[in-house]
């Protein structure tokens, strides 16, 4: 599964890769054309951002204790939770954490 905001969020770390020099600008166009045609071919289920979402969010950023969770990243635990989702593909520890404190798993499991 998969939402805009997650498309929005890997072509935000394409971008940065650019601006650091690691990635030059004509592979950070294939990159993000790549991720749209995935998109558009089907290869994943769509979430939508919707009210429910975020009021689940927002329950998640007054209840998961001990991890100071970004607003984004409150969004993308909704999405997965109100989706069924097992788990998550992160690479970021506090986000991987707070999966794991919602009853989510989370991928890579080095994160």
């Amino acid at each position: 599964m998969v939402s805009d905001l997650a498309i929005t969020e890997i072509v935000s770390a394409i971008a940065r890769r650019r601006r650091e020099g690691s990635l030059p600008l004509a592979s950070c166009a294939r990159l993000h054309r790549k991720v749209l045609a995935n998109i558009e071919a089907g290869l994943y289920i769509r979430t939508d951002l919707v009210p429910d979402t975020y009021r689940e969010a927002e329950r998640l950023l007054m209840a998961v204790d001990g991890i100071a969770l970004r607003a984004v990243d409150a969004l993308h635990l909704a999405l997965a939770s109100l989706a069924g989702a097992a788990a998550i593909v992160t690479y970021d520890r506090k986000l991987a954490g707070a999966a794991l404190k919602i009853g989510l798993n989370f991928f890579p499991s080095h994160a």
